[in-house]
Parts: structure tokens; C-alpha cells; sequence
């Protein structure tokens, strides 16, 4: 049986990427081109995204990742960093699929709290 390598997702990171592009939920956008990297934020704001990514990715000593910032129901930045096999040198795009692992549990519980808020159930019965 082959052994499949896994990449760590530190859960603070993830968090943070959150909270990133909530943040950035203000940001002007304009004009995207079509390529598998999309950037459509301004080079200053870019600039900022990545800088703050790869401390992140120092300090949990994260060896890839990829990160998608949407706005309203278009996607203003798309990019991998890193690496998704080190050993190969083989870097991250947008497309690299990672495990989900335990984060599925925060989005579990995020659709059970917003079927109570539409009403649909009742966390006490």
C-alpha cells in the first residue's frame, strides 16, 4: 500500500485567511484577466495579501497553501504559495487540491447555526 503524504493546515492559519478576506470584502476591485492567477485588487493591496501569507507561512512553518478571496460572487484574488511536494519541488497553483481534514467541523456547525437562524430547527429539542 502506498503511503500518501499529507500537508499540515495549521487551523490558526485558516482563521486567519478568514478574517483576511473578510477584511478585504472592502477593497475596490477592478478589471480581472483570465489567466489561472487571479488578481484583481490593486498592487498595494496584493503586496499586503502576500506579505502577510508568507509570514503566516513562516511562523507555522507551512509548506503550501492556496488562497481564493471572494467578493460577493466574484473571486478578486487566487493564488498557491509554496510548495504542494517539497521533496519534487512541486508548487502550489489555485488548482492544487488539499485535505480538508478537521476544519469540515466549522462549516458543519456554521450550516447547523444558520439553519436556526432561518428557523428550520431548534438546537434545544
Amino acid at each position: 500500500m502506498r503511503k500518501v503524504s499529507k500537508l499540515p493546515i495549521n487551523s490558526s492559519i485558516f482563521i486567519c485567511l478568514i478574517l483576511l478576506s473578510l477584511i478585504l470584502l472592502s477593497l475596490n476591485a477592478y478589471a480581472c484577466n483570465n489567466s489561472e492567477e487571479i488578481i484583481c485588487i490593486s498592487d498595494n493591496d496584493k503586496l499586503k495579501i502576500e506579505n502577510f501569507i508568507e509570514e503566516q507561512m513562516d511562523k507555522g512553518r507551512i509548506p503550501g497553501l492556496s488562497v481564493v478571496i471572494v467578493q460577493a460572487d466574484k473571486t478578486i484574488y487566487q493564488k498557491g504559495f509554496g510548495y504542494a511536494d517539497i521533496e519534487l519541488k512541486k508548487a502550489v497553483t489555485p488548482k492544487t487540491l488539499f485535505e480538508i481534514g478537521s476544519n469540515s467541523k466549522a462549516f458543519t456547525a456554521l450550516g447547523i447555526l444558520n439553519l436556526q437562524k432561518n428557523g428550520l430547527i431548534n438546537l434545544d429539542e
